[in-house]
């Protein structure tokens, strides 16, 4: 009798209370870290696309000398509406031609609502904080370095710790000035 008894018998609250607190930690962690994986998974789109660019201002300056006026249909200091990615809202193109380092030249991406409403602190349009990834090369005649990551520490950048590894490169600030 003491078998059907056993088998009568469901689970106590304590037991179903346990389970579900262990699923609450287990969601505590899960969501934020899936969330992170998210934006730098997108962020890899948004660097191609910004390699893309300053590839085409490093072939310009390769063939003439200079960086060109305009990259990929888009002019010099100008922000423009870019909608082949969902996750940037407007690209701007800068040829260093103000710039103390000359042979500088400089793409951004301010990022769309889609890539970073996950962002913490991102404000959306063309200025505000956390709102933009950068890609810059400096060149010296045939040498040519090239940046990925924060121009400057003003709060308009994405914070490094959501780019890939390869364009956690903070140093824009103290190597090629605007």
């Amino acid at each position: 009798m003491s078998i059907v008894k056993k088998l009568n018998t469901g689970f106590s609250l304590v037991e179903i209370m346990t389970v579900l607190l262990i699923f609450a930690i287990i969601l505590a962690i899960a969501i934020p870290s899936y969330r992170d994986y998210l934006v730098r998974a997108r962020l890899v789109e948004v660097l191609n696309v910004l390699e893309a660019h300053i590839k085409e201002a490093e072939k310009g300056y390769l063939n003439n000398g200079a960086t060109p006026s305009s990259v990929l249909s888009i002019p010099n200091q100008t922000f423009t509406a870019y909608t082949n990615s969902p996750y940037i809202a407007y690209i701007y193109y800068d040829d260093g031609s103000t710039w103390t380092n000359q042979g500088a030249a400089m793409v951004q991406a301010v990022l769309s609502n889609t890539i970073g409403s996950s962002i913490t602190g991102f404000t959306a349009g063309s200025s505000g904080t956390n709102n933009r990834v950068t890609m810059a090369f400096l060149a010296n005649g045939d040498t040519m370095h090239t940046y990925c990551g924060s121009w400057v520490d003003d709060g308009t950048e994405v914070p490094l710790s959501y780019l890939p590894s390869g364009c956690q490169d903070d140093a824009f600030s103290t190597t090629v000035t605007g």
